[in-house]
């Protein structure tokens, strides 16, 4: 699975339990970030589906142009660990985000979550919150 490497910053209040969710191994963390992350993938999903409806070949440093669709439906997440990772299972999409000595890359994926910083930190402030009962 392609994984991309994407810092959010939350608040501190959040991180707090971040921190203390993580160096218990805590169940309620995971859950917290899998549901905040499970509502921020719409949003992610939909962006990377917007920005590849374009016509073939893309252009260098813009998303990936819609060929088949297997890309797109390859987008998911995992959580582990108190991380959560957003990524891709189809194998060539390694090359479209990162690139080839041959093609400039077409990271649809990072285009989708820098366009999304604040959409997704909220979606995983706010699922945190509701696990640790803050209001």
């Amino acid at each position: 699975m392609v994984r991309l490497n994407f810092k959010i910053e939350l608040s501190d209040r959040s991180k707090k339990f971040l921190k203390d969710g993580r160096s218990k191994n805590s169940a309620k963390m995971n859950s917290a970030l899998f549901k905040g992350f499970f509502n921020a993938r719409k949003i992610i999903f939909s962006t990377v589906e917007k920005n590849t409806d374009k016509p073939f070949p893309s252009e260098p440093g813009t998303s990936w142009a819609r060929r088949s669709g297997r890309a797109n439906k390859g987008l998911t997440f995992v959580v582990n660990s108190g991380r959560a990772y957003f990524g891709n299972t189809v194998p060539y999409v390694k090359y479209l985000e990162q690139g080839t000595k041959k093609m400039k890359a077409r990271p649809a994926m990072l285009i989708s979550l820098n366009e999304n910083k604040t959409n997704i930190a909220k979606c995983l402030e706010d699922a945190i919150n509701e696990a640790y009962g803050v209001k």
